[in-house]
């Protein structure tokens, strides 16, 4: 047993096994237990993996910065606008 999934699952298993020792109510909470601990188990992995993504265009942003003329008119105006502020700063 290596995951959450594997434990939820030797659950399931388990609890076939003794339904008829447990309550109705029992056995009831016991499988919405076991059905929310692999639901959050594909959860995490979706989590996982979609934070892999985002790394990963992460790094490519980073690596390489467009040419000035892909940039957009709003990031070009700010960095004109940051560039004035730092001749500004320089001079005094």
């Amino acid at each position: 047993m290596n995951s959450v999934g594997d434990i939820g699952k030797a659950l399931e298993r388990y609890l076939r096994k003794v339904k008829s020792e447990l309550s109705a109510r029992q056995y009831e909470m016991l499988t919405f237990f076991v059905d929310e601990l692999l639901i959050a188990e594909l959860e995490w992995q979706e989590l996982t993996a979609r934070i892999a993504e985002l790394e990963a265009e992460n790094a490519a942003l980073k690596a390489e910065p467009k040419p000035l003329a892909y940039w957009s008119d709003e990031k070009k105006q700010t960095y004109a606008d940051n560039e004035g502020r730092s001749a500004k700063r320089s001079e005094e």
